[in-house]
This record gives structure tokens, sequence and C-alpha cells, in this order.
């Protein structure tokens, strides 16, 4: 949905309603097209879908990032606007990924590589070269938009 459908849909009861976004950005100019949700496994898995269907020299110049918020009115201006209180997911380059989810997939690909003979030296240098490939760490944050940030793909 726009967010002159969200209004519509809210109407006066959109306080305190929870609402989430899917940010396209294009880094070469930060137009942004954004798609609002009601629901946040929806707006993850069209986030995850629309990362995945762009290639490799495409993910250099684009974001996607899903935020968790609720509309705010400001009298001054007589204008709404979505309050971004917390993002969930970002992919820029690599998706970026929790602390948790970064060390479990590690230890996966490293018991993975010394079941194929790698040595333990070896399996660790590739499972790290494995995660870099394809994700980031996002560091634990206690304030601010990633306070919380806990995602981790569905492998």
């Amino acid at each position: 949905m726009d967010f002159e459908s969200v209004l519509a849909m809210l109407g006066d009861n959109y306080a305190g309603v929870q609402l989430y976004t899917v940010e396209n950005r294009d880094m070469t100019d930060h137009e942004t097209t954004i798609v609002y949700y009601q629901n946040k496994e929806d707006a993850i898995a069209d986030a995850e879908k629309l990362w995945a269907s762009f290639s490799e020299d495409d993910r250099e110049y684009k974001e996607i990032s899903v935020h968790r918020g609720e509309i705010e009115y400001k009298e001054q201006s007589g204008s709404y606007r979505f309050l971004v209180q917390q993002k969930l997911y970002k992919a820029y380059k690599k998706v970026y990924v929790c602390e948790d989810f970064a060390k479990a997939f590690k230890e996966k690909q490293k018991t993975q590589h010394l079941a194929e003979g790698m040595s333990e030296k070896e399996a660790i240098a590739q499972a790290k070269k494995d995660f870099s490939a394809r994700y980031a760490t996002q560091p634990v944050i206690k304030f601010g938009m990633f306070a919380g940030f806990d995602y981790a793909p569905n492998e």
C-alpha cells in the first residue's frame, strides 16, 4: 500500500497502529520507493524477495530496509508522516544479520567444511569467507533505530 491508501484505510484511527515499511532506495540519487504493510512477516518476506531479485551489480547501489513505526500527525503543518521506531531488516551490498545468526552460520559452515576434510584452521577461514560473501553483522546496539535488531534469514 502507498501512504495515502494507509491513511484512507485507517481514517482517524491511526494513533498507536503499528505499521511496517519496505524501502527500496537507489543509492546513486536516493530515490526511494516505500510500500506499507500491516504485518511484519509480509514486509520482511517481500524485502527478502526484492533483494534476491537484484543482480550482484544492482546490489552495489541499492538499499532495501524494513522499518517498524506508526503514523504521526503534525499539527503545525497539518500533515501526517510515518515515524520510524525500529529498523528490522537492512540490505546494502550484503544482508545485515544479528550476531547470533552470524555465529550459528559460521559454526554450521565450519562443521560442514570439517566433514569435507578441511583442517580446523582451513574450515574456520572458509566459514568466515562463506559468511562475508553474503552477510554483514549488525552489532548489538542498545538505543536508536537498530536497538533490538534481530534479523536472521530462514535458511
